[in-house]
């Protein structure tokens, strides 16, 4: 079980007597800070990456747990006080990670750490409207990603709800409505990050998109692009309004973790009935991608034990 318990934001990015660090690699100005930062602390960092080839998530240079093995992280590190950088680390990772904590037998307690950039690269538009944020260097096709994936029927194709949280890559939706298994979606909940980045960007999230809201039944929603606490309580209401979901994590950092922590908590309850799953396009993203650092956030998460009823 995956539970919210606090959000702060530190002045900086401190030791806070972890037992832990798992990060990803160092691509901008915040990742590389925040790797500088790491290196201070008293205890064991690694380096975490998903491997799609092998299934498996890599640990440093010398662990590497295949998908079925998640449950036994803890037998490798000592995952008591985890410190987590979310902002270096893809949605795979998280919500792999998330998983494999989620199945200790006693809780742990898990610091997720998130700093916001000062500037994110564009492209140079002709005119303002075509704006287009240069952030990765390429995505693959939308497939369900291995443990949280659910095949569903031909007669389900109407009932199924696609939840889409959006960013500013409006392609990625676009390949998502794409994906080829077999899903069809027979509606689409259009999710638009509040508060924006900047004032007014959420209408820029908005008419990026608006070519892909003709294609099926579309309804927009908001969600809390820095607090996943709330975003987990939008995907729980639309959850209980829609029976079969399936779930696109394009947005926000924060918004990914609460996607990461809603499938993690609710995955292994699904039926024929009732039932969530998630599509992912493991983009590669562009070095460089943002400028500078302007906020760090902490939210503190319980994780494991038994699954509540």
């Amino acid at each position: 079980m995956v539970k919210f318990t606090s959000i702060t934001q530190p002045p900086a990015i401190v030791d806070q007597g972890f037992s832990v660090a798992l990060h990803g690699k160092g691509i901008d100005d915040r990742t590389n800070k925040t790797l500088e930062q790491i290196s201070k602390f008293s205890c064991n960092s690694y380096e975490v990456e998903y491997s799609r080839s092998n299934m498996s998530i890599d640990i440093g240079a010398s662990i590497s747990l295949h998908l079925r093995e998640l449950h036994e992280l803890a037998e490798h590190v000592d995952c008591s006080k985890a410190f987590i950088d979310a902002t270096s680390l893809g949605f795979v990772e998280i919500i792999y990670l998330i998983y494999a904590l989620s199945k200790a037998t006693t809780k742990v307690s898990v610091t997720i750490c998130y700093t916001t950039p000062l500037v994110y690269r564009s492209t140079a538009p002709t005119h303002p409207e075509e704006e287009e944020f240069d952030l990765s260097d390429s995505v693959l096709s939308f497939t369900g990603l291995p443990i949280f994936t659910y095949s569903h029927s031909d007669s389900d194709n109407n009932q199924v709800s696609l939840i889409a949280l959006l960013g500013f890559e409006s392609g990625r939706l676009g390949k998502a409505l794409a994906q080829d298994d077999n899903t069809k979606f027979g509606k689409m909940k259009a999710l638009i990050g509040v508060p924006a980045f900047n004032p007014g960007w959420e209408n820029k999230s908005i008419s990026k998109h608006l070519r892909h809201f003709d294609q099926l039944n579309t309804q927009l929603h908001y969600y809390s692009s820095q607090n996943p606490y709330q975003t987990y309580e939008v995907l729980s209401r639309l959850y209980a309004e829609n029976e079969k979901i399936v779930i696109a994590s394009l947005g926000t950092k924060p918004a990914a973790l609460a996607c990461a922590a809603f499938l993690v908590n609710n995955f292994e309850r699904n039926s024929r009935d009732k039932n969530v799953s998630v599509i992912y396009d493991y983009p590669s993203k562009k070095i460089g991608r943002t400028e500078g650092i302007k906020e760090v956030y902490y939210y503190e998460l319980s994780v494991g034990g038994p699954i509540a009823t």
